[in-house]
């Protein structure tokens, strides 16, 4: 059995890399279990040739494609292209993040039990995980504990309801059936926020059945990070972050058959993120007022109806400023 581990790589700091490729030399497979990395060098500053890499035991083999700077997305998506054949799961892994031992063997066991999609727990090294405040496995589980995991899985249409509702996957937590989903590949038009989430919501739509485990299995890094760096209401780049989860949104109405409360779920979100654009777009009109004039022209070109909402926003903006300090 072969499976694939896909690790875009852009770091301006030394070390990280070597970090997670030895987090997965780590990882306590069954015999006979083949792991290839590839590793994705997008235009790093830090060349992924130029890292020290640890010795590697006989079951895993690594490779470097390199490329011009395209994004996250497009990263991916070379890594995905140059899976070799044979090759029946792929695993993601950023190079700021590492697994720990167990990861592996039991998204492995979770896939060959007849799930499509697995997806595990990360510790985010802030005092928090990714899925303690999940609320769908709450109601499932009940105060969800880390170091007391639980497991399970969503059949067919709910798994992609589950992902919809909740962003739950971290992307270094997630492996699936690539025989399954071997045409899916990342949307490189969003560059900075949700090609991860629309590329779940595309696996989960033709998945058969998601598993999920509550246990760490992952620890977060803090190397670059191009959605945390736009985080900031001041940063230059943080209306286009909002105009991209606009725009993830929209494909998502476009591209699946969406019962009525999805709609209203997709629509409602929407509307909070034309009024986040609409606070940003104010609070910066003056330190970046060309980069607020070309995300409002792709925003039209977007969402037409982004302007009626405009004169509302305006008037509430002490309420969305409220939200926002609590989100």
């Amino acid at each position: 059995m072969k499976i694939a581990v896909i690790i875009p790589f852009f770091q301006r700091s030394r070390g990280l890399l070597a970090a997670a490729v030895t987090s997965i030399a780590a990882q306590q497979v069954a015999a006979g279990t083949e792991i290839e990395i590839i590793i994705v060098d997008d235009g790093s500053p830090v060349a992924a040739t130029s890292e020290a890499m640890p010795r590697l035991p006989s079951h895993c083999s690594l490779r470097i494609v390199e490329q011009a700077n395209g994004g996250v997305a497009a990263a991916r998506n070379a890594g995905l292209d140059a899976v070799a054949a044979g090759s029946r799961y792929v695993a993601f892994l950023d190079s700021d993040d590492v697994w720990l031992d167990c990861h592996l063997a039991e998204g492995l066991d979770a896939l060959r039990a007849g799930a499509d999609l697995y997806f595990d727990n990360t510790d985010n090294c802030d005092g928090t995980d990714q899925l303690r405040s999940a609320s769908l496995l709450r109601a499932r589980h009940g105060r969800l504990d880390p170091d007391a995991p639980v497991a399970g899985t969503i059949e067919g249409r709910a798994a992609f309801d589950a992902i919809l509702s909740e962003h739950m996957p971290q992307t270094s937590q997630v492996i699936y059936d690539f025989h399954h989903h071997a045409a899916a590949r990342f949307e490189v038009s969003l560059r900075l926020a949700s090609e991860d989430y629309l590329f779940w919501l595309c696996l989960a739509n033709r998945s058969r059945r998601l598993a999920y485990h509550t246990g760490i299995m992952g620890r977060r890094g803090r190397g670059v990070s191009l959605y945390r760096s736009t985080l900031s209401w001041d940063s230059p780049s943080g209306i286009a972050r909002v105009v991209d989860q606009i725009s993830m949104r929209r494909m998502v109405a476009e591209r699946f058959s969406l019962d009525r409360q999805q709609v209203k779920r997709v629509d409602d979100e929407i509307v909070e993120l034309c009024e986040h654009v609409i606070f940003l777009a104010l609070r910066n009109s003056f330190r970046h007022p060309r980069t607020i004039l070309a995300e409002l022209r792709r925003l039209t070109g977007l969402y037409p109806a982004f302007w009626r909402r405009v004169p509302s926003a305006i008037i509430g903006l002490p309420v969305v400023r409220a939200r926002l300090m609590q989100g």
